[in-house]
């Protein structure tokens, strides 16, 4: 199975504490090592969640749109990540659902097994 990751932080002020882009991918390589998922690309980017136009998260946008990378899976640490807009976040899922790809948070599937005592 093949991937892109993708991680954000809000500021530069952010990225000097421990939800740092460093951190996240970080957690996104050692998951899909876990897992045998291959990386294809990794892309990030320090702005805005409410903002659409993120040079990592277009660029990301528009390889997989254009096969100029042919995954099965978008990584992120959490949902909001790669956006803090639910509209934008249905319009992502969208695109990569025409794409065939899907979309895994990887938090979320950590908080779950907590909540269902599977640690």
């Amino acid at each position: 199975m093949k991937a892109v990751l993708y991680a954000r932080v809000a500021s530069r002020s952010q990225d000097e504490n421990e939800n740092k882009i460093e951190n996240q991918l970080d957690q996104l390589e050692a998951y899909c090592k876990q897992r045998s998922i291959q990386v294809v690309k990794v892309y990030y980017d320090v702005g805005c969640g409410m903002d659409f136009n993120r040079k990592g998260y277009r660029e990301m946008i528009t390889d997989i749109e254009k096969g100029v990378v042919n995954v099965h899976l978008l990584i992120c640490t959490g949902n909001s990540r790669l956006s803090r807009d639910l509209t934008s976040t249905f319009l992502v899922a969208k695109t990569m659902l025409k794409h065939k790809v899907k979309i895994r948070f990887i938090n979320t599937l950590n908080l779950k097994k907590e909540q269902n005592g599977n640690n």
